[in-house]
């Protein structure tokens, strides 16, 4: 299955953010949004989770609109990671993640037994079984990320809609949502995240799009699009992208140049 963005265009009202924007996203894909602040990359989100219309143009999953899919059905393909949670009650982290199974549920639902085992699953899978009793607001940074990537899961979409998933996080951190990320899409999940570090992108992506304030788009594999012209085009800033001379260490680096 594919998630197809027709020449969409999103916004604010009249106001559009972000214009004329095409992709196509595969499940079992990491797929990355790039560009500077304000540039439109969480309105997108918005938009594709339904939060926001479309201005113009239109999404497709396997084929069908998704504006003609209630939201309950749209929760059933689209799991959403935040980029941080304000929870105000001391949930346990069992329950937080048992909220993702609202969309399984009907009006005035309440969970049963295939829920609380797709909860605990979903605990397992990322192997934050140990959180499960714990609340919610006195964890850390990184355990309340993957406590939202649980409950993202426990939706069982096709695809993680995930905002800036290592904003915030330390590095420890930054490298284990990574490794999760690409663990999800080797699965046969399809993730589609924001970042403002190309280094992310190169440690676990398959296809970017990179987004300019002149709206100028480029999307496809991360060797056409993160170039260092590119970058530079877009940050503002000189930026070399350098590959790792030797052949049996096979990742790719950005640098800033300083003046």
């Amino acid at each position: 299955m594919d998630l197809t963005l027709e020449n969409v265009t999103c916004g604010y009202g009249s106001r559009a953010i972000l214009s004329d924007f095409c992709a196509t996203i595969q499940a079992g894909q990491v797929f990355c949004l790039l560009g500077p602040n304000g540039i439109g990359k969480t309105t997108l989100f918005k938009s594709i989770l339904g939060l926001l219309p479309f201005l113009a143009g239109r999404a497709l999953c396997g084929g069908r609109d998704l504006s003609s899919i209630g939201r309950a059905a749209r929760a059933r393909i689209m799991g959403y990671v935040p980029q941080s949670q304000f929870t105000p009650f001391a949930f346990s982290v069992l329950d937080v993640v048992l909220m993702g199974r609202t969309a399984h549920m009907g009006f005035l639902g309440r969970p049963g037994r295939a829920d609380f085992a797709a909860s605990e699953a979903a605990l397992a899978r990322l192997g934050i079984e140990n959180l499960r009793d714990r609340h919610f607001t006195e964890l850390s940074g990184g355990e309340k990320q993957l406590a939202l990537v649980a409950r993202a899961l426990c939706q069982e979409p096709t695809f993680l809609m995930m905002d800036e998933p290592t904003s915030n996080l330390d590095f420890g951190n930054q490298v284990k949502v990574l490794k999760i990320i690409r663990d999800l899409a080797n699965q046969g999940l399809g993730v589609v995240m924001t970042t403002h570090f190309p280094d992310h992108v190169f440690q676990c992506g398959d296809q970017a799009a990179l987004l300019t304030h002149a709206n100028s788009q480029r999307v496809g594999p991360l060797a056409e699009v993160l170039t260092s012209e590119n970058l530079t085009e877009a940050y503002g800033v000189p930026v070399s992208v350098l590959k790792w001379p030797d052949s049996r260490l096979d990742f790719t680096i950005c640098r800033p140049n300083f003046a």
